[in-house]
């Protein structure tokens, strides 16, 4: 454990390394001292030797604790930075794909009106008895049905006024021939 924390971090490896020094020399100590008191001696040495011990033992432990906060600190500065560019760039594209998404949009709504005021112009040039305009359909959406309808419509009108001129003509040809029949029988 020691080995892998040297090389992550030896600032703190050193820090354990004395901690470990200090508390056996601690143990060792409190070991004698016990032994003394058993014997009746070694009440003095228990402030002189053992408190410096422990207070050493303290420090170490606190240098420790302050350089593991510097540490964590500084982790969670990274993480936060690197946090706040994921945020960023996810900000970015979620504007570029609204900004795609209402151009697509745009182009489309275009596409789809312009094709709709063809019909509608093709559509009221028909309504004024011009059977003449043309129209391209292209694609195979509602509009492309409807402009084939429009275009379809057109035909068959084409085809009606031409029958009904055919029956105009025949009607004014036989209307003429029964005149002259008339006038010869007179």
């Amino acid at each position: 454990l020691l080995a892998d924390l040297g090389q992550a971090d030896p600032v703190a490896a050193d820090l354990l390394a004395r901690f470990t020094e200090e508390r056996r020399r601690f143990v060792q100590t409190r070991a004698q001292i016990q032994d003394d008191l058993l014997l009746g001696e070694g009440g003095t040495r228990i402030d002189a030797e053992l408190t410096p011990l422990t207070t050493a033992m303290l420090a170490t432990l606190d240098q420790l604790q302050k350089h593991l906060g510097e540490r964590s600190a500084a982790a969670s500065a990274t993480v936060t930075a690197s946090v706040r560019q994921a945020q960023v760039a996810l900000l970015l594209a979620c504007v570029l794909a609204l900004v795609a998404g209402i151009v697509l949009t745009q182009r489309l709504a275009r596409s789809v009106v312009r094709r709709v005021d063809q019909a509608a112009a093709f559509a009221q040039t028909i309504a004024t008895g011009d059977l003449r305009p043309t129209m391209t359909v292209a694609g195979r959406d509602e509009v492309a049905t409807l402009q084939g309808a429009l275009l379809t419509m057109r035909d068959r009108l084409a085809a009606i006024v031409a029958a009904l001129r055919d029956a105009s003509n025949s009607i004014g040809t036989a209307s003429s021939q029964i005149a002259s029949g008339n006038q010869d029988l007179s």
